[in-house]
Parts: C-alpha cells; structure tokens; sequence
C-alpha cells in the first residue's frame, strides 16, 4: 500500500493548480483583448475606407469646381484672388479634415494601447507557461521519488513478512523441539528410574556364569557332521517333510540376533539385545525379549554359505544386563554391532543422537534383553532328512602359482569349524537378499519367511 504524498508534493500540486487558473484566466483575457483588436480593426479599416472616399470627392470637387469657374467666368472676368476664393469656397474646410484625422489618431491610440497590452499578457502568460512546466517537472520529480520510496517500502514490507515466516516456522520448530526434549527427559527420568529399580534388585543376570554353567555334553553331533545339514538358499524354507518332522516350532537366529557362545561349544548361548531402541521419529520404543522363558524351538543359525540345524534348545532365562557385563563377553567389534541395533536406522537419526544412544548404554542408564538358551535335545529324524538331502556338489577354486586348482568342500569348510568350538563365535550374518523379521513371545519363527511362519 502506497503512504501518503509528502509535504513538497502537495504544495507543488496546490501550485500548479493556482498557475494553471491563472493561465487560463489570463488566455481568456488575451482571447478577449484579441476580439476587440479586431473589431477596433475592422473599424480603422472603414475609417481608412471613409478617409479615402472623401479624398477622392475632394479632388471631385476640387476638379469639378475649377472646371466650372473656368467654363462660366472667364479668366479675364475675375482675379486670381477671386478664383482662389471660390476655389477656396467650394473646398471641404480643413477643420472638418482636421477633425476627421483627430478622430482617426484617437481611434489609432486606443489600439496601440490594446497591442502593446496584448503583448504584455503574451509575455506574462509565457512567464506563467514557463512557471508551469517547471512546477510540473516538479511533480514528476517528486512522484518519481515517491514512487522509487514506495517500492523500497514495499520491498522492506515483503522482507518482514519473510522474517515473520520464518521466525514463525523457527518458533514452531523450537517448540516441537522443546516439546520432545522435554518428552525425552521424561522419558530417560523414567528410563533411569527403572533402571535404579533394576539395580535394586537382589538377583542380576550374568553372561559369563550363565556360559560357565552349561552343560558339556547335550547330545549334539560333532560340528562337521552339523555341517552336513546345509540349506543353501539365502531364503530359509523347509520342504514338507522336514516340517513334518518339526516337534518343535522353528527358530531362525537372524542378523539382530546377537549370539554369545560357550566356551565348550554350541550347548548354550545368550541372545543380546538392546532394552531401549530409538526411532526415526525420535520415539523411544521398547524391545520385547526375541524368546519367552521355558520356550522350545529347533534352532536353525546361518554359517557363511547356508542354514544348519543346531538342535533343540530351551529359552531357561530372560533377564535385562548391563553393558560392563556384555562388554567383558564379547570384543570391541562385537559390542559395536549391538550398540548400533538401539537405532532403527543409523543412516535417518542424526549421529549426535546416535552418539548420545550409545552413550547412555556405555554408562548402564539403559540395559540389554538377553535371552539363555541351552540344548535339551537333538531331533535325529530331521538331522538324517536335512544330511541325506539332494544338493548341488559344492566347489571351490584356489588359485596356485598362475593355475587354478579344485579343492574339495570338506578341506573348505574346515576352517570355521575350530573357530566355531573356541568360543565367543557369532557368525556372520545372512546375506542382503534374505529378509529377517523379529520374534516375539508367540512361539513362532521370527526371521523366516511369511510362508515358513504359516507352515510353522
């Protein structure tokens, strides 16, 4: 919205508005005073007309009178004295001539006086042109700059209007983030009290006397034999028969499930995971333990190029741990690779707030899920279905002094096998193309696929 016009601006619009009356009274006068110079000569014009008809009836007379003196008197008769009297006789009388021209120079005066009156007017009325394009080259000048202010403030206007936005949408934002800082206070108050709770309590779960504990021998076969059981598919699925030949539901330990292994061997492990897990969202959710007490599943667990069966195994406690507990369980690697399951997705959250996660675990204000397990059994059937299974021949190639060699399957699986009984192994997990979902307290496999749950 334009502001009002300044001080200046209105004077000079009063001025040019008094100039212009002025003008216009003064070319009206002009056009008036023009009128009458024509009329007064139109009026000379007949008095020249009038002069000039008497002179020539002068000279009319003059000749007809001399005419007639000379036709009727003869020179002889009369004296020059008395011709030039009756010539002087018969003349118009010069005081009739003189009058006539006075007459004529006082009409003649008036009009100069008109002319030079005219011409007055012309130059004032040439002033006041001049006067009023110099005051309407004012106007413009002081609209220009009027309008040049008026754009400046328009611009300035438009500027705090994105200020306001943006201080809007920033107060907005500091309140939403005021809102959740408080929310998460909230929630890590109520973290850390339960977490005080938690210490209180006269019995705490531990990893290391729970693996220290388990039983030595549980029936399993060797760990070759073990490995004879190989389901090559990225994606976990059980014929049929082998389901059939299930007592037990089945469990897929997946990439989330973080394992701790026995010393003495596969017998017992303890799944791990973090209590507390932050969202994308900024929402803290709570994790459910991947097993219930006194659950039985057949184990399946991923090593390197297939699934294999493990046995029969009993969740025998669930319990929450601290991290200095896990930490003297597992290497630096490991503790990394189960630290970075308390973010949903690392790659969304900012990595202060990843940092600020691990932290609070790295200081015991939150606790680990962990799952015991032991082997109570081992299902022969399915074992004698899963070795005598048709599979494509295994192959591998090593390159030697420039040729390639074949070397058999079993000198290639050799290797993990005595990492596998040293302890503290956890293998790695599945490749990309499998698909792994978490389990619950439902009895029913979590990172298998949607059709191995209905067939479980």
């Amino acid at each position: 919205m334009a502001s009002a016009p300044p001080e200046d601006g209105v004077l000079a619009n009063k001025m040019v508005n008094f100039l212009g009356k002025q003008l216009f009274d003064a070319q009206a006068e002009v056009q008036t005073l023009k009128t009458e110079n024509e009329s007064l000569e139109a009026q000379i014009v007949l008095h020249v007309q009038d002069k000039e008809r008497l002179s020539r009836s002068l000279r009319e007379l003059e000749q007809k009178h001399f005419v007639v003196i000379k036709e009727e008197v003869s020179c002889e008769a009369l004296s020059d004295d008395a011709v030039r009297l009756y010539f002087h006789l018969s003349e118009p009388s010069d005081s009739a001539i003189t009058s006539l021209k006075q007459e004529l120079s006082t009409r003649d005066q008036p009009l100069e006086e008109q002319t030079e009156r005219i011409n007055n007017m012309e130059l004032f009325c040439a002033r006041l042109e001049q006067s009023l394009r110099d005051e309407e080259q004012k106007r413009v000048d002081v609209e220009t700059a009027l309008t040049v202010k008026n754009e400046q403030l328009a611009k300035k206007k438009r500027k705090i209007r994105e200020v306001k936005a943006m201080l809007a949408e920033t107060r907005l934002n500091f309140e939403v983030s005021e809102s959740k800082s408080q929310q998460l206070a909230k929630d890590v108050a109520a973290l850390i009290q339960e977490k005080e709770k938690i210490k209180a309590a006269p019995e705490c779960f531990s990893i290391t006397t729970f693996l220290k504990n388990c039983p030595e021998d549980c029936g399993q076969p060797s760990y070759e034999d073990i490995r004879a059981t190989k389901i090559p598919d990225d994606n976990f699925k059980l014929s049929p028969e082998a389901l059939a030949l299930c007592e037990k539901p089945v469990y897929v330990i997946s990439s989330c499930d973080k394992c701790i292994w026995a010393e003495s061997g596969a017998q017992c492990a303890v799944i791990v995971r973090p209590s507390i897990m932050l969202t994308v969202t900024g929402e803290w959710l709570r994790q459910d333990p991947p097993l219930c007490a006194n659950t039985v599943r057949e184990f399946f667990w991923w090593d390197h190029d297939g699934w294999r069966y493990l046995g029969t195994f009993k969740c025998t406690t669930v319990a929450e741990c601290k991290k200095s507990d896990v930490r003297s369980s597992v290497s630096s690697t490991r503790m990394k690779k189960i630290l970075a399951n308390a973010v949903c997705d690392s790659d969304a959250v900012a990595p202060i707030l990843v940092k600020a996660v691990e932290d609070l675990y790295r200081n015991d204000i939150f606790s680990f899920v962990c799952c015991g397990l032991q082997c109570v059994g081992f299902n022969r059937p399915l074992y004698d279905l899963l070795c005598h299974q048709e599979r494509p021949p295994e192959k591998s190639w090593s390159s030697s002094s420039g040729s390639n060699k074949r070397i058999s399957a079993q000198d290639n699986q050799t290797q993990p096998v005595e990492k596998y009984f040293k302890g503290r192994y956890h293998p790695p997990p599945p490749s990309k193309k499998r698909k792994s979902n978490e389990s619950g307290c439902n009895g029913q496999s979590s990172s298998a696929p949607k059709n191995k749950k209905k067939n479980a």
